[in-house]
């Protein structure tokens, strides 16, 4: 039906993206029809994300897990600063949830995207926990927003830019997430077909990956990336070990 809320389908196969396609609308109150590149909210998934981004500052030796959660945010000053930022991925920190209170106020009803910066108000206003920090488990979505508001403020920059790029070394930018090509030349198993395998590094980059692995050691794995990033080589990092054969 093309007058109701509908979704998005892609299909892949051997690594090549073979259908994608929009069904019905990504918005009944404005009539905007699905297409295959309309973002859909994936809620709780961003919270793998969200430690993600938080470890991956710790690595960078720019966040402590263990310390409290005012270090950053020092308008926290509360019961609501005292927890850590393992406790928060744990759901242990026993703060109660700006949601579950917007959830009460609706009766029963699914609340809408709090505005900006609201959450971070109702939370600096509280003046008591459900139960104290590290003893029980609560699933909390107010801590894992926090955590992206620590990421925003140790960063400097937006969340979901954060989740996008990395800094490796002195303005060396890549995407957050690599790829590692070991596997598509030699590895524990059979390899897959070049033409397939150039394909996936291909569909990589299309998809914003600019950093990949490759190593002499793997074969002839320097030659595979090689060619699979040749369209691309001014907007991609390789990384290679032992050899510069690419």
């Amino acid at each position: 039906r093309s007058d109701a809320p509908g979704l998005v389908i892609g299909v892949s196969l051997k690594g090549q993206r073979i259908y994608r396609r929009g069904f019905g609308l990504s918005s009944i109150e404005h009539g905007t029809a699905n297409t295959p590149s309309t973002r859909m909210r994936i809620g709780s998934t961003s919270k793998h994300f969200a430690c993600l981004a938080v470890l991956l500052l710790v690595e960078d030796g720019k966040l402590d897990l263990n310390l409290p959660l005012r270090t950053w945010l020092p308008e926290l000053d509360g019961v609501a600063g005292e927890p850590t930022l393992r406790e928060l991925m744990h759901h242990s920190s026993g703060l109660r949830d700006p949601y579950d209170l917007a959830w009460l106020l609706l009766c029963g009803g699914y609340p809408a995207l709090l505005p900006q910066g609201l959450a971070l108000e109702l939370t600096r206003r509280f003046t008591s926990s459900n139960f104290a920090r590290g003893e029980r488990m609560i699933y909390c979505n107010n801590g894992y927003h926090l955590m992206s508001l620590v990421v925003e403020r140790v960063s400097g920059e937006p969340f979901g830019t954060v989740l996008n790029k990395r800094i490796l070394g002195e303005n060396l930018e890549v995407s957050a997430i690599g790829l590692g090509c070991m596997g598509m030349s030699r590895g524990f198993g059979p390899s897959g077909a070049k033409a397939d395998m150039i394909a996936v590094i291909r569909d990589a980059v299309e998809r914003g990956v600019t950093f990949f692995d490759t190593a002499e050691a793997y074969g002839d794995n320097e030659e595979l990336v090689g060619e699979a990033l040749a369209p691309f080589t001014e907007q991609v990092v390789i990384a290679t070990k032992f050899g510069f054969e690419i």
